[in-house]
């Protein structure tokens, strides 16, 4: 593969360091490239102490591992610790105290008009992007925040009908029903 590794590197900071969006890649010189595949996994709950490929000895966890081995591992960041406010860093690339989501009820107070998203610095690549998965302390929906396609649910740890929240949850803006025993889809 033909790729300039020096536009790659700085596409990948520009993507990845909080308050540098601004100056990502030319998106006419990040079409010209083979763009590699983007998957940006966040677990709510999840350390370095329960995944094996960051030295965890208790727990293994083989596709997580794989996945690891064949992409770009962190082994310094910054996060907020709540799920909203994290959510809210990842989507700008921006500390929570820029732009306001310091805690879960102010992550409500981010607008797609007042900040630029992940989502909306993908698609000038040439990327499609899509979002899975929980969707509540973020006012509007995926799509107001610039992702193609989008699966989300309301609430932590729902899987069943029968829990609360799990009754239904949304594919591109279309509610469904989650029927007896189906595991949630995202």
């Amino acid at each position: 593969m033909n790729i300039n590794l020096r536009l790659l590197f700085n596409a990948l900071l520009a993507l990845m360091a909080p308050g540098t969006w601004t100056s990502a890649v030319n998106a006419a010189e990040a079409a010209s490239l083979q763009k590699p595949n983007i998957l940006f996994v966040l677990a709510d709950d999840l350390g370095i102490g329960n995944v094996s490929c960051y030295g965890a000895d208790r727990y293994q966890t083989p596709n997580i591992d794989a996945l690891a081995a064949g992409g770009i591992r962190y082994t310094h960041a910054y996060l907020t610790p709540l799920c909203g406010p994290s959510r809210a860093l990842i989507l700008t690339g921006r500390y929570a105290f820029r732009t306001g989501a310091v805690n879960q009820d102010r992550t409500g107070l981010m607008k797609p008009s007042e900040e630029t998203f992940l989502a909306n610095i993908l698609k000038p690549a040439g990327y499609v992007t899509a979002c899975i998965g929980k969707w509540g302390q973020l006012p509007f929906g995926p799509a107001e925040f610039g992702f193609d396609d989008y699966l989300t649910f309301r609430g932590s740890g729902v899987y069943w009908n029968t829990q609360a929240n799990g009754q239904r949850y949304f594919v591109n803006g279309k509610e469904m029903k989650l029927r007896d025993k189906e595991y949630m889809p995202a």
